[in-house]
């Protein structure tokens, strides 16, 4: 799905979203870094909606 679509769908569900930072990924991605293995990090963010889990490493929030 194109990013266009998915803020599409996600702005025509009237579900309450959860933002949800993981700091443990966050860790392992300076651990990662130091390492240089760059291809190898892991998304930070959540987005939770009903039973789907969205994986990013930015959000916007519009509203």
């Amino acid at each position: 799905m194109k990013d266009d679509q998915w803020v599409d769908a996600v702005m025509a569900t009237n579900q309450k979203k959860f933002i949800h930072v993981n700091q443990g990924n966050i860790k392992g991605n300076l651990k990662t870094r130091r390492t240089g293995r760059d291809q190898e990090l892991k998304p930070v963010i959540t987005i939770k909606q009903g039973k789907e889990n969205v994986y990013c490493n930015a959000v916007a929030v519009l509203g």
